[in-house]
């Protein structure tokens, strides 16, 4: 579970009323990934939100034969108040 307070410091739930983030945060999870480490794959079923916490994510995708490459650090995804 992830606290409301938590929730709040990430741009797409600051202005989230407490009940729905208290519902949000019931449902959330923390999962530990390791270099190298695949979350998910281009082209699947979009099931959940991830927000990374602590150190940073290569996000790939291939569109028209060509790769894109994006390097996304904690800083980044957080909102800093």
């Amino acid at each position: 579970m992830i606290s409301k307070d938590m929730l709040k410091n990430f741009d797409f739930f600051s202005n989230m009323d407490k009940e729905k983030l208290a519902e949000i945060s019931k449902l959330s999870e923390t999962h530990e990934y390791n270099s190298g480490d695949i979350i998910f794959n281009q082209g699947e079923k979009a099931e959940n939100i991830y927000g990374l916490l602590d150190g940073e994510v290569e996000l790939r995708a291939v569109f028209n034969y060509k790769t894109i490459t994006k390097n996304i650090q904690y800083e980044e995804s957080v909102h800093t108040k």
